[in-house]
């Protein structure tokens, strides 16, 4: 009995002393902008399971880093040099819900730009935007997002 205490005791402390760094946080907000964009590109791929798995991701991750952000957790060098830019001008408004409603938006929309214009920035036929969301979720390896 007294061994499953010690055990216990010692796993108890194991989990405790690993607090999250600054970096890890930050890189939180980078782990939920690129779930957000990979959701989009699911959307377009017509992978709605991908979608859900890669939308509640972002979720999850943007959430601990708003908090993180909102609790002085995440210094001003790794706001600058980990975070996406896109999420950190978005860290404003009225709850952490609200701020990933506008994060996942202007994620969709930096990855809608990718799917839906050519490298000029015109519009492509929307035939082809399927196959263009498809390409680029291989590309980028959205896959391995866990």
């Amino acid at each position: 009995m007294k061994r499953v205490a010690f055990t216990c005791a010692l796993l108890l402390l194991a989990t405790a002393a690993h607090t999250q760094t600054s970096k890890e946080f930050a890189l939180m907000a980078r782990k939920s902008w690129s779930a957000f964009e990979c959701s989009y590109l699911a959307a377009q791929a017509k992978d709605q399971g991908e979608y859900g798995r890669l939308f509640n991701i972002g979720y999850e991750f943007g959430k601990k880093a708003i908090d993180a952000f909102q609790n002085n957790k995440i210094s001003k060098d790794d706001v600058l040099g980990n975070m996406p830019w896109g999420f950190t001008i978005n860290l404003a408004g009225p709850s952490p819900d609200f701020m990933l409603g506008v994060i996942y938006h202007a994620a969709s929309s930096n990855a809608e730009t990718d799917v839906t214009r050519d490298m000029f920035s015109k519009p492509i036929d929307t035939s082809l935007w399927q196959t263009n969301a498809q390409t680029k979720y291989q590309k980028t390896n959205c896959a391995l997002i866990q």
